[in-house]
């Protein structure tokens, strides 16, 4: 039973040697069963993917890993050094694709010839953050919950269903480009989705973090992410980097989910354990205004679903 903060710190600590253990069969036993040779991974550079490329060494080996990274024209090209740093330092197999050239192709605009110059980014990251704190002070909500919850048909939401619509296609293009490489070197396709990310819907549905043969961390929290690259010695730059679905310059996960990974498993373990709103603010020193958010962002995530 959780009856203080120190409890849900408890419950939130896990046993990296018997998790490591269970993923690794689970892997193992996947492959098999499939009667794939080796594995697929979409790298990003972030911690999530990051853990699971080397869980997935320590389940069948290194000759059977291979990961593809998919950066896009405004990627970050810091998860970019980082992903290929780290698929040398493992010696496994890597490729890089660009898929810009494959989202203009989708007559998208915004991915003419000028969206390859880096330094629009920079701008771009300005803009991006002035017009999600603004959506945020003037709607009560993040952006993120007004989707997840159905945009009406004010003009602004229009706006937003069609920038949601582009970066969704990027995961969606990711997804194929996986299965694709996947299925013509008989690899089983590994997602990176956590238990967090699924609760709150916090994935592009059809994308490559809902759709893989494969979801070994969904059963832990992004906390119990953390604790598991500490013990797995994941290099540090990556461990303090601000976790971000890259989608957009100058967007990372807490700017858009308004509170920080920490904060959000806790209310969700405390939930889990059926104590109500007002006891996991009391708990947890986090205002109810943002727990209210965090079950809501529960609730409608529910019509997503990951399988």
């Amino acid at each position: 039973m959780i009856s203080t903060y120190s409890d849900l710190q408890n419950r939130m600590t896990i046993n990296p040697e018997k998790i490591i253990r269970e993923i690794s069969n689970n892997i193992t036993f996947q492959l098999n069963k499939l009667k794939k040779k080796g594995v697929l991974i979409g790298l990003s550079g972030g911690i999530d993917s990051t853990v699971v490329t080397v869980l997935c060494t320590m389940a069948v080996g290194y000759d059977k890993v291979k990961v593809l990274l998919l950066p896009d024209s405004e990627s970050d090209r810091i998860h970019l050094r980082d992903a290929i740093e780290f698929a040398g330092h493992l010696k496994i197999k890597y490729e890089v694709i660009n898929i810009t050239h494959l989202l203009r192709d989708f007559n998208i605009k915004k991915y003419g010839f000028f969206s390859s110059f880096s330094p629009l980014n920079k701008l771009k990251s300005l803009l991006y953050k002035k017009a999600h704190n603004y959506y945020q002070k003037t709607g009560g909500e993040t952006a993120f919950l007004s989707q997840l919850k159905g945009l009406g048909e004010k003009p602004y939401h229009d706006y937003i269903r069609k920038g949601q619509a582009i970066l969704n296609a990027k995961h969606r293009l990711r997804m194929v480009l996986l299965y694709y490489y996947a299925e013509r070197e008989n690899r089983m396709v590994i997602g990176c989705t956590n238990k967090t990310e699924q609760m709150i819907g916090f994935y592009v549905k059809f994308g490559c973090d809902h759709l893989a043969d494969l979801m070994p961390i969904i059963g832990l929290y992004k906390t119990q992410i953390y604790q598991l690259a500490k013990y797995l010695k994941i290099p540090d730059r990556i461990i303090r980097k601000a976790p971000s679905p890259d989608l957009l310059p100058g967007l990372d996960d807490q700017t858009m989910l308004g509170i920080s990974y920490e904060q959000i498993d806790f209310i969700l373990l405390a939930k889990e354990n059926n104590l109500s709103e007002k006891n996991i603010s009391k708990m947890t020193g986090i205002k109810i205004d943002a727990v209210n958010s965090i079950i809501d962002l529960v609730y409608y995530a529910k019509d997503i679903g990951i399988s």
